[in-house]
């Protein structure tokens, strides 16, 4: 049975805990892979209209996907135009 922890990556203590996790974490969301320095990352950028049952399913199917996948933080950082 994996081991779940679900964090709040905007949280206050956050900074103290960034690459502390495990490397095969999977983060949900660029600033959870930031924090946790995930190799496996379901880019959700404010929740993609995933609402209901559909949301779910899709959210499962990222899950999926990402755990199959490794990507480099970096590059999503910068292929979405992000700031970090």
């Amino acid at each position: 049975m994996p081991e779940i922890q679900i964090l709040n990556p905007i949280a206050y203590d956050i900074p103290t805990t960034i690459g502390a996790f495990p490397e095969d974490s999977i983060a949900i969301g660029f600033e959870a892979a930031y924090v946790t320095r995930a190799r496996h990352v379901y880019g959700l950028v404010n929740n993609e209209g995933n609402y209901g049952f559909d949301g779910l399913v899709r959210l499962m199917q990222g899950i999926v996907h990402a755990v199959q996948v490794e990507k480099d933080l970096e590059t999503l950082i910068k292929k979405y135009g992000l700031v970090i």
